[in-house]
């Protein structure tokens, strides 16, 4: 499996929390470098931690909080990952920022 096409920046489109959708997440990015270091507002405050992806999982690392993101499904513009966050069960929709769209 390829997963080049996860570098760059992701911003939500709709979040589920267990099962709900949630409106707790509005802002959400992540923003993955090939260098092995993303940033993500996740826990709330951005940040930028290292990542790797291995077997259709994103495991992200060095943060407030280690966090497995299960890769639902990829291409060139969405993203669809899924994680338990302190016992609850998030599922992401992420579309793909341009670049120069940017800020």
């Amino acid at each position: 499996e390829n997963y080049d096409s996860i570098y760059g920046k992701w911003e939500l489109e709709t979040a589920t929390n267990n099962g709900k959708p949630t409106e707790l997440l509005t802002g959400l990015f992540f923003e993955f470098s090939q260098d092995g270091s993303m940033r993500t507002n996740v826990t709330g405050t951005p940040e930028s931690v290292n990542f790797t992806v291995a077997e259709g999982i994103i495991i992200q690392r060095e943060g407030r909080f280690d966090i497995d993101y299960e890769i639902k499904s990829l291409n060139d513009t969405l993203l669809t990952l899924s994680t338990r966050i302190r016992n609850a069960s998030f599922q992401f929709s992420l579309s793909k920022v341009a670049l120069g769209e940017d800020e």
